[in-house]
Formats: C-alpha cells, sequence, structure tokens
C-alpha cells in the first residue's frame, strides 16, 4: 500500500513539474503576466518534500537526496527564463528554457529510481 501511494505521489510530481514548465513557456509567450514561480517550499512537491511525507515515505531510498538540487534549479530557471523574456533577451529565454528541459529530465529519471 504504502509503495502504491509513493508511486501515486510520484506520479503527480510528475504532472505538477510539467505544469511548471507550462507556466513557463505561457509567461515567455506573454501568456501569463504575473506568474507564479514561488519558492521551492511552496509548490506542491516542495511542501510533499520539506513536510516530513515525502521523508517518511521515500526518505530512506538514496535517489531522494538527489531531487532537491533540481527542483531548486527548475525554480530559479523559470524566474530566470521570465526576466529574460522581460528585458527583451531572447537568447537567453532559449537558454534558460533548454536549461529547464535538461534539469527536468534529470529530475524525472530520480522519479523513476524511487518507484523502481
Amino acid at each position: 500500500m504504502v509503495k502504491n501511494r509513493l508511486n501515486t505521489l510520484i506520479e503527480v510530481s510528475k504532472l505538477e513539474q510539467i505544469a511548471f514548465k507550462f507556466n513557463v513557456y505561457s509567461s515567455v509567450a506573454g501568456g501569463v503576466t504575473k506568474p507564479n514561480f514561488n519558492d521551492p517550499h511552496q509548490c506542491r512537491f516542495g511542501r510533499w518534500y520539506y513536510g516530513g511525507e515525502g521523508k517518511a515515505q521515500a526518505g530512506n531510498h538514496p535517489a531522494y537526496r538527489e531531487l532537491e538540487v533540481p527542483h531548486h534549479e527548475i525554480h530559479q530557471i523559470g524566474r530566470q527564463a521570465f526576466s529574460a523574456w522581460q528585458a527583451g533577451k531572447k537568447s537567453q529565454v532559449i537558454e534558460a528554457l533548454n536549461q529547464m528541459e535538461t534539469t527536468s529530465l534529470k529530475m524525472s529519471h530520480v522519479f523513476d529510481q524511487l518507484i523502481d
């Protein structure tokens, strides 16, 4: 039962990551005027990871600790992409978006390690 709950939470986390990236893309396309690239501790995944439930469910798994850095990076990169867009620096926007996708893939691989 615990494994099934963890699997579900990991899949939801992957979807949340996609939604976050969508907001970043939308913001740099001018669709979101005030994007919410909140504190990594306040997003849904951050609350799971830092709020205790994540640690209780997966804290003993070596991959669990590998999630923190890319999670923070995705938030930071989202803010960088939006700032670059506001400044009219298209090449920096594209660079940030590429970086975000690379970091997202890293997170996805770590998520998969948690449920394998």
